[in-house]
């Protein structure tokens, strides 16, 4: 054994840096792989959720504090042009101050697009994601695996968890941004492409940088149904709710907009 001479008391910066890259008690228990116990993936591989903070200690330079809203915020126009570019799109031809998008059918139906074709009726879009190093990497590893690069068998044992076999970009988005991508779709019914961008340029690795999901209309066409039919029922719920409670004379958003009879909906 030997020390390295940093105090955590009187050198706590010094401290952070040196502990970077090192596998402490506390960054094993939070990354190990155990198995799967129950389920369809049971006696395979289960990746505890550090693993993501340590690879990124080794694969991406630290973060330097900054606000993440604000950091995302920062780099989507940046993300989005890189984008286009790499699709061959005029840079001309996109409208990077975009509004609110809300539905023709449902008024209270709304998409905040990140960047889009300069029309009233645009037919692609690109939303953007700039998340922590640990997270990007996350998405964007198993998807580039999966796209040619490395043995997805080999790392079928890692991540049992990734669907190796699809041919949809869509189910590479991280799950928690699919509703959102779908949504893009719901609103404008116009609509035939998403890019999905994911960017992290604290990343060290060229390829890894900048990673652009594939989203096609006519690949999700259940979902889109699904989270329409998910979006009316809530609103179906809500108004009656407001209507038991007598708030329809409130200063509470007005909801007396054309709903869809959520009994007649198609299958």
């Amino acid at each position: 054994m030997r020390t390295i001479n940093v105090s955590q008391a009187d050198n706590t910066e010094e401290w952070l840096r040196a502990r970077l890259g090192r596998l402490t008690g506390t960054k094993i228990n939070a990354a190990k792989l155990t198995e799967y116990k129950v389920g369809a993936h049971k006696g395979m591989c289960r990746t505890g959720a550090g693993f993501w903070d340590i690879l990124a200690e080794y694969m991406a330079v630290p973060a330097d504090g900054e606000n993440p809203a604000d950091r995302g915020h920062r780099l989507e126009n940046e993300n989005a042009e890189m984008t286009f570019i790499e699709q061959g799109v005029d840079l001309d031809e996109v409208e990077f101050d975009t509004k609110l998008w809300v539905s023709d059918d449902y008024p209270w139906l709304a998409c905040s697009p990140d960047a889009h074709e300069k029309t009233d009726t645009p037919t692609y879009a690109v939303e953007c994601k700039s998340l922590s190093s640990a997270h990007h990497l996350e998405a964007v590893i198993p998807f580039t695996v999966a796209r040619g690069k490395g043995s997805t068998e080999e790392f079928e044992k890692l991540l049992p968890t990734v669907p190796w076999e699809s041919t949809r970009d869509f189910d590479y988005v991280p799950q928690k941004y699919q509703p959102q991508v779908v949504q893009y779709f719901v609103v404008n019914e116009k609509l035939e492409t998403l890019w999905f961008s994911m960017y992290d340029p604290r990343v060290v690795i060229p390829e890894l940088q900048h990673v652009v999901m594939l989203v096609k209309r006519e690949d999700i066409l259940d979902e889109i149904i699904a989270q329409e039919y998910q979006a009316v029922v809530v609103h179906d719920w809500v108004k009656r709710l407001r209507e038991t409670f007598d708030l329809t004379d409130s200063a509470a958003v007005d909801l007396e907009v054309p709903t869809l009879d959520v009994e007649s909906w198609h299958d």
